[in-house]
């Protein structure tokens, strides 16, 4: 994956709004509630304000399937830069691999 050096954020040229991801399939609700929150917390310290945070369509886990419930994104601001979403996309790679070897 590579971008250009120019802001990614939205606008009639294009841009970045957010990142599919999906954690391992042997996760629980519980271990799914625990990294979606570990996630999150590391893309929103990659700048101050946040331009990045995770985020699930399944908010509560009792009331949907759990395969829906690993689905996540990566939601990014309009000031997020490719330097930005690049280090998103390293952290939540890195935590998704910790996640599957943790069995």
């Amino acid at each position: 994956m590579s971008f250009s050096n120019e802001a990614i954020g939205p606008g009639n040229d294009g841009g970045i709004y957010n990142i599919f991801g999906e954690l391992p399939a042997w996760m629980n609700h519980q271990d799914v509630g625990m990294a979606l929150v570990e996630m999150d917390t590391s893309v929103r310290g990659i700048q101050e304000p946040p331009i990045a945070k995770i985020f699930s369509d399944s908010v509560d886990p009792e009331q949907v399937n759990i395969e829906d419930y690993r689905h996540f994104y990566v939601e990014f601001a309009d000031a997020a830069t490719a330097e930005d979403v690049v280090t998103a996309v390293r952290l939540v790679s890195e935590a998704i691999k910790k996640f599957r070897y943790a069995v």
